[in-house]
């Protein structure tokens, strides 16, 4: 994959809030990106145990915390 490709590709991560109901084709390093960025500091927040992490997976994958597409409704989960 060409640089410029791959600088495009993360600029457009974000794909607006109809993305949400749309199947995510990317390809799989993105993908892998996306889970990465959502999830990367619950290893460094032990204190409080599942419920935080329960509660912090709310927030980014229902949610949508910090400006991401939500990757599940209220209804599904």
């Amino acid at each position: 994959m060409p640089f410029a490709a791959l600088v495009n590709a993360f600029r457009n991560l974000d794909r607006g809030p109809q993305a949400a109901y749309e199947a995510n084709n990317d390809k799989l390093l993105l993908r892998f990106y996306d889970v990465l960025t959502r999830t990367w500091h619950l290893g460094f927040t032990s204190f409080g145990g599942p419920p935080v992490h329960f509660r912090i997976f709310y927030q980014r994958f229902v949610e949508g915390l910090g400006g991401k597409t939500p990757w599940v409704d209220e209804q599904t989960v």
